[in-house]
């Protein structure tokens, strides 16, 4: 949703659900802390509804498919043309 709060998910496994819930991506309205999380391979973070003016999304200890995730492979995580300038990796 939107608002002027922040979300956070700590501990958690993101992947391609199944059935009528079959979409493999997550999509922040708001600031949103990543924390020890695990992104399946194809996984994505669509930042499309994301004020990226204000708001940020910040990755901190988290892995794709198993590999950490760096400044150096997180675009992997982003839809195309999504800009990296709202991504802080930790």
């Amino acid at each position: 949703s939107t608002g002027n709060y922040e979300v956070s998910f700590t501990d958690c496994k993101f992947g391609q659900g199944t059935g009528a819930w079959s979409y493999a991506y997550l999509r922040p309205y708001t600031t949103t802390t990543l924390e020890n999380c695990d992104f399946e391979a194809g996984y994505k973070i669509d930042l499309t509804e994301l004020d990226k003016e204000s708001k940020t999304i910040t990755l901190i200890n988290c892995t794709l498919n198993g590999t950490p995730i760096t400044d150096a492979n997180v675009g992997e995580l982003l839809e195309a043309g999504d800009p990296l300038t709202a991504i802080v990796v930790q």
